[in-house]
Protein backbone atom coordinates (compact mmCIF):
# COMPACT_ATOMS: atom_id res chain seq x y z
CA UNK A 1 0.00 0.00 0.00
CA UNK A 2 1.26 3.94 -0.60
CA UNK A 3 1.41 5.48 1.87
CA UNK A 4 -0.12 9.58 1.09
CA UNK A 5 2.47 11.72 0.51
CA UNK A 6 1.61 13.50 4.08
CA UNK A 7 2.43 10.51 5.91
CA UNK A 8 5.30 9.57 3.99
CA UNK A 9 6.50 13.36 4.97
CA UNK A 10 5.38 13.21 8.94
CA UNK A 11 7.41 10.43 9.24
CA UNK A 12 10.26 11.65 7.65
CA UNK A 13 13.63 12.04 9.97
CA UNK A 14 13.75 15.77 9.14
CA UNK A 15 10.26 16.22 10.63
CA UNK A 16 10.23 13.11 12.77
CA UNK A 17 13.04 14.63 14.87
CA UNK A 18 10.87 17.51 15.97
CA UNK A 19 8.82 15.46 17.95
CA UNK A 20 10.42 12.80 18.77
CA UNK A 21 12.12 14.44 21.69
CA UNK A 22 8.44 14.87 23.17
CA UNK A 23 8.51 10.41 23.21
CA UNK A 24 5.14 10.00 21.17
CA UNK A 25 4.34 10.32 17.82
CA UNK A 26 1.73 12.22 15.40
CA UNK A 27 -1.44 10.03 16.47
CA UNK A 28 -0.05 8.95 19.98
CA UNK A 29 0.28 12.67 21.88
CA UNK A 30 1.86 15.08 19.14
CA UNK A 31 -1.55 15.17 17.49
CA UNK A 32 -2.21 19.14 18.66
CA UNK A 33 1.35 20.05 17.28
CA UNK A 34 0.88 19.02 13.94
CA UNK A 35 -2.76 20.20 13.90
CA UNK A 36 -1.84 23.54 14.61
CA UNK A 37 1.32 23.26 12.45
CA UNK A 38 -1.10 21.90 9.42
CA UNK A 39 -3.20 25.83 10.27
CA UNK A 40 0.05 27.48 10.36
CA UNK A 41 0.67 26.45 7.29
CA UNK A 42 -2.70 27.03 5.47
CA UNK A 43 -3.86 29.84 7.26
CA UNK A 44 -5.63 32.06 7.62
CA UNK A 45 -8.65 29.85 6.87
CA UNK A 46 -7.53 26.55 8.53
CA UNK A 47 -8.66 25.79 12.10
CA UNK A 48 -8.26 23.10 14.81
CA UNK A 49 -11.06 20.53 15.38
CA UNK A 50 -11.00 17.45 17.56
CA UNK A 51 -12.27 14.05 18.25
CA UNK A 52 -13.36 12.34 21.52
CA UNK A 53 -15.23 9.87 22.75
CA UNK A 54 -18.97 10.50 23.29
CA UNK A 55 -18.12 9.22 26.62
CA UNK A 56 -16.63 12.17 27.36
CA UNK A 57 -18.22 14.64 26.37
CA UNK A 58 -18.20 16.66 29.64
CA UNK A 59 -14.85 16.44 30.11
CA UNK A 60 -11.96 19.22 28.90
CA UNK A 61 -10.19 16.42 26.84
CA UNK A 62 -9.60 15.41 23.46
CA UNK A 63 -8.23 11.83 22.21
CA UNK A 64 -7.45 13.53 18.35
CA UNK A 65 -6.69 16.66 17.04
CA UNK A 66 -6.98 17.50 13.17
CA UNK A 67 -7.21 20.80 11.12
CA UNK A 68 -9.86 21.86 9.16
CA UNK A 69 -10.10 23.80 6.19
CA UNK A 70 -13.05 24.20 3.54
CA UNK A 71 -14.87 20.89 5.07
CA UNK A 72 -11.84 18.22 4.91
CA UNK A 73 -10.26 17.29 7.68
CA UNK A 74 -6.30 16.70 7.80
CA UNK A 75 -3.95 15.00 9.90
CA UNK A 76 -0.37 13.32 9.79
CA UNK A 77 -2.00 10.78 8.20
CA UNK A 78 -3.52 12.36 5.39
CA UNK A 79 -6.83 13.94 3.83
CA UNK A 80 -10.37 12.97 5.64
CA UNK A 81 -13.96 14.04 4.71
CA UNK A 82 -16.13 14.28 8.11
CA UNK A 83 -17.36 10.76 7.70
CA UNK A 84 -13.81 9.13 7.00
CA UNK A 85 -12.31 10.70 9.66
CA UNK A 86 -15.30 9.74 12.21
CA UNK A 87 -15.03 5.83 10.75
CA UNK A 88 -11.28 6.02 11.29
CA UNK A 89 -11.23 7.18 15.02
CA UNK A 90 -14.61 4.98 16.05
CA UNK A 91 -13.22 2.43 14.52
CA UNK A 92 -9.81 2.31 16.38
CA UNK A 93 -8.79 -0.54 17.85
CA UNK A 94 -7.74 1.34 20.99
CA UNK A 95 -10.98 3.56 21.61
CA UNK A 96 -13.90 1.39 19.53
CA UNK A 97 -16.69 3.65 20.62
CA UNK A 98 -18.68 6.15 18.68
CA UNK A 99 -16.58 9.71 18.23
CA UNK A 100 -17.76 13.00 18.39
CA UNK A 101 -16.17 15.92 15.81
CA UNK A 102 -15.95 19.39 17.15
CA UNK A 103 -15.37 22.13 15.05
CA UNK A 104 -14.55 24.82 16.56
CA UNK A 105 -12.54 23.24 18.70
CA UNK A 106 -13.40 25.19 22.34
CA UNK A 107 -9.97 26.11 24.42
CA UNK A 108 -11.48 24.03 27.10
CA UNK A 109 -10.68 21.10 25.00
CA UNK A 110 -6.59 21.95 24.69
CA UNK A 111 -6.43 21.78 28.17
CA UNK A 112 -4.59 18.36 29.09
CA UNK A 113 -2.71 18.53 25.37
CA UNK A 114 1.13 18.69 24.46
CA UNK A 115 1.49 22.45 23.00
CA UNK A 116 5.00 23.10 21.51
CA UNK A 117 4.36 26.59 19.41
CA UNK A 118 7.97 26.52 17.85
CA UNK A 119 7.90 22.80 16.75
CA UNK A 120 4.77 23.79 14.93
CA UNK A 121 6.09 26.65 13.52
CA UNK A 122 8.84 24.55 12.35
CA UNK A 123 6.65 21.96 10.80
CA UNK A 124 4.65 24.66 9.17
CA UNK A 125 7.85 26.08 7.19
CA UNK A 126 8.63 22.44 6.55
CA UNK A 127 5.25 22.09 4.58
CA UNK A 128 5.71 25.01 2.71
CA UNK A 129 9.11 23.74 1.43
CA UNK A 130 7.49 20.42 1.11
CA UNK A 131 4.09 21.01 -0.52
CA UNK A 132 4.25 25.10 -1.08
CA UNK A 133 0.41 26.05 -0.55
CA UNK A 134 -2.05 24.29 -2.62
CA UNK A 135 -5.39 25.76 -3.43
CA UNK A 136 -8.14 24.42 -0.63
CA UNK A 137 -9.39 22.07 -4.02
CA UNK A 138 -6.32 20.44 -4.33
CA UNK A 139 -5.51 19.62 -0.68
CA UNK A 140 -6.44 16.21 -0.87
CA UNK A 141 -4.75 15.59 -4.68
CA UNK A 142 -1.60 16.67 -3.19
CA UNK A 143 -1.63 15.47 0.41
CA UNK A 144 -3.18 11.97 0.21
CA UNK A 145 -6.05 10.52 1.04
CA UNK A 146 -6.20 9.38 5.14
CA UNK A 147 -5.22 5.47 6.25
CA UNK A 148 -8.41 3.85 7.27
CA UNK A 149 -7.18 1.07 9.72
Amino acid sequence: MNEPALHTFAYSDPVRQWIDPHECGWQDGGCFIFAVALCLWLAPDAEPACLYRASLIDEQTADHWVCSIGGIFIDSDGVYDAAGLLSRWSHSRLLNEPMVLELPAPESRAVDVLKDTGVSREIARLLSIRFGRPAHDQLLAVLGAGIQD
